[in-house]
């Protein structure tokens, strides 16, 4: 079996590192999303308001004047009415898959202790020139002095994120014989057919290990399950077929699997709070008049979420 090589403890010249998007916006009323996924590594400022993160049983909340790194895994945000959010998306890894630093727990900072977070975020800010929303996918340099300016402000503030992670002990990943079955786990996951059905045991002799090691190794190393992993994959593939094709959305759904309409639309709904018709609206609403989608619009399913939030801020 190959074995997939470990990068060089000195090698940094490997790390790959990109800025997703950046997202500075007031938000009028509450929203909920499904912000923590397994691939990218989000960043939150607020700026005003508040913003509750759950992650299984546990719940955090952030206050205005507060940064939020969540730990790994998957979760979802909530953000109080009139919340001015500054939020950040990007990677930081090896080749391999493996985010840098091992974050094992949710760090809530107080912006005004770390002033080279908000410098180093305000730097970034002025340089999109009052852009609200910022997406590397859609950014078209206007010369390569734009360019490496942008990628100079995103390093600088990455330096400052790996001060705060190592200042708070996140212990860098320095991959060995140990990962190998969770980086092959990921390799053969990444090279799945979406529109097959996935099986644990398949995967486990694929790799030549038992099914739970495979799983606790995976976890351990990537905070999800390899089912968890794979349905995210599926998620970001669909958002981005039905964001970027004419495609019909029952032809989306066969290409994932999905043996009918219906059952796609509940499975991308469950995890988006959104059909895929609407999301596809929203996409191409978005692309083209730079606005933003609010789900949340009546009273009602405002109060509703209002009041599950209260709900978790009591079980703290």
């Amino acid at each position: 079996m190959r074995r997939l090589s470990p990068p060089s403890r000195l090698n940094f010249q490997l790390l790959e590192t990109k800025l997703i998007w950046v997202q500075d916006r007031l938000l009028e009323e509450s929203r909920k999303t499904n912000a923590v996924t397994v691939e990218d590594i989000p960043a939150w400022l607020v700026r005003q308001g508040r913003l509750v993160l759950v992650m299984g049983k546990e719940k955090i909340e952030a206050r205005a004047g507060h940064w939020m790194f969540p730990r790994q895994g998957q979760g979802r945000v909530y953000t109080m009415p009139n919340s001015k959010i500054l939020s950040f998306r990007f990677r930081l890894r090896w080749p391999n898959g493996q985010e840098v630093y091992r974050r094992r727990r949710t760090l809530v900072l107080n912006a005004r202790k770390w002033p080279e977070l908000t410098q180093a975020a305000r730097r970034l800010l002025d340089h999109l020139n009052g852009q609200t929303l910022w997406y590397a996918d859609q950014w078209e340099p206007a010369s390569c002095i734009d360019y490496f300016a942008m990628q100079s402000h995103f390093h600088r503030w990455l330096a400052a994120y790996a001060r705060v992670m190592e200042m708070h002990g996140a212990t860098r990943s320095l991959s060995d014989e140990t990962d190998a079955p969770a980086l092959e786990a990921r390799k053969a996951l990444m090279d799945w057919d979406l529109a097959k059905p996935f099986s644990r045991k398949i995967l486990s002799r694929q790799l030549g290990v038992s099914t739970p090691a495979l799983s606790r190794r995976f976890n351990a190393y990537y905070g999800t399950t390899p089912r968890g992993f794979l349905e995210q994959r599926k998620l970001e593939w669909a958002q981005q077929r039905l964001a970027q094709s004419h495609e019909r959305i029952k032809a989306i759904a066969a290409e994932l699997g999905f043996t009918n309409l219906a059952q796609f639309s509940n499975w991308f709904r469950l995890r988006n709070q959104i059909s895929p018709r609407a999301y596809r609206l929203f996409a191409t609403e978005k692309s083209t008049k730079h606005t933003h989608y609010k789900p949340l619009k009546k009273r009602k399913a405002l109060a509703q979420i209002q009041k599950k939030v209260s709900r978790l801020s009591d079980l703290n």
